[in-house]
């Protein structure tokens, strides 16, 4: 039995597509784009279509590495969150919460909290 469901790409590009993903016995199938979406009107790139092939690549990353010494190490999740959120605050201390806008619309940040 499938059932399709809506979602949006998780790419980050500035139009957010929306797509209606194919769920075939609890995976994920086929991805297309939405033709309700006001700006894409159903259309999806090619990376936004090759999703299905990344959730499931066998290359797919599973857990977060941490670069030490020109090598990656398997770190915890609460580790990886910590060192992000460090970051995070830090650019935000040093050149203000524009320096990790996605996103600015007439000189409006879009996302201004964390």
């Amino acid at each position: 039995m499938s059932k399709i469901i809506k979602s949006a790409c998780a790419l980050d590009c500035f139009d957010a597509c929306a797509m209606l993903v194919t769920v075939e016995e609890g995976k994920v199938t086929k991805v297309t784009g939405d033709p309700d979406h006001p700006i894409t009107k159903g259309y999806i790139c090619n990376k936004g279509r090759a999703h299905v092939d990344r959730m499931y690549s066998v290359d797919r990353l599973l857990y977060p590495l941490k670069k030490n010494n020109g090598r990656f190490n398997e770190i915890s999740w609460e580790e990886a969150i910590d060192l992000i959120t460090q970051k995070l605050q830090l650019t935000l201390n040093q050149k203000g919460p524009q320096s990790i806008s996605t996103y600015l619309i007439m000189d409006t940040v879009v996302f201004q909290n964390l």
